[in-house]
């Protein structure tokens, strides 16, 4: 079993390239003072989640106020939300959230549906899980 840990650098190297790579599919990168709406790309650095020291407290939360489909980004990988107002659990603003994947760069194996074993670095869809794809799912250099 492998596990890919990054240093300072490799995370800084990671957050910027993932930020180039979804400017490059029309994912919107904000700023202070932007309306959030539409395809809004989120950065989460310290996720109120995260401070938690509970099972799942490692999970990335929806941005609290983001108010389209958007993406939060921390170092232990990315995950992507789609506006679903039927959603129950409302943010601040009053928008529901859906995930719809989630990259994990960081952490402990999985095991997917039929018990197997799927190694760090892995992606979540839906009740999926499978290998992550170095240049697809995550850059390259952070192929184990």
């Amino acid at each position: 079993m492998h596990s890919t840990s990054l240093n300072e650098g490799e995370s800084k190297w990671l957050e910027e390239k993932t930020k180039r790579d979804l400017e490059q599919h029309g994912i919107r990168l904000l700023s202070e003072g932007d309306t959030k709406s539409g395809n809004d790309k989120v950065e989460s650095k310290n996720n109120e989640s995260q401070k938690n020291s509970t099972r799942g407290s490692n999970n990335r939360k929806p941005a609290d106020d983001a108010e389209g489909d958007h993406t939060v980004i921390s170092e232990r990988g990315n995950t992507t939300y789609k506006r679903n107002d039927n959603n129950p659990n409302k943010n601040s603003k009053g928008v529901g959230f859906e995930k719809q994947k989630s990259v994990d760069y960081k952490g402990k194996p999985h095991r997917d549906s039929n018990g197997n074993q799927i190694p760090t670095p892995h992606v979540h869809e839906g009740k999926d899980i499978r290998p992550a794809v170095p240049g697809k799912d995550m850059p390259k250099k952070l192929n184990p």
